[in-house]
């Protein structure tokens, strides 16, 4: 039979562990990466400088990017399709000429 204070401590420790975890996950990732821009790359800008491109700011690969080999998309060809937006439209109704009687 285990006591409140026997569970208690189980979670405590099992919280402790999972805090740990994400620590460890912050710092090997988003603890590693800068803004981009970078503040240098603004005063330059605030400056008139014209950057082309932008310092690395750490964060790795875009998985957004097709190019990105987790991307659904990753080495199949898109081909540009017109859409039919998911409806029809109506033809337009003849005018019939005005009949003088």
């Amino acid at each position: 039979m285990t006591t409140d204070t026997d569970t208690a401590k189980k979670q405590a420790a099992e919280n402790r562990e999972r805090a740990a975890k994400a620590r460890e996950h912050y710092d090997n990732t988003i603890g590693k990466s800068k803004p981009t821009p970078t503040q240098e790359e603004n005063d330059m800008a605030k400056l008139g400088a014209h950057l082309e491109s932008h310092e690395d700011d750490g964060s790795g690969p875009d998985p957004n990017d097709p190019a990105h080999p987790n991307h659904p998309l990753h080495g199949k060809q898109e081909t540009a399709r017109p859409s039919s937006g998911g409806y029809s439209t109506r033809a337009a109704t003849p005018v019939r000429p005005h009949r003088a009687e």
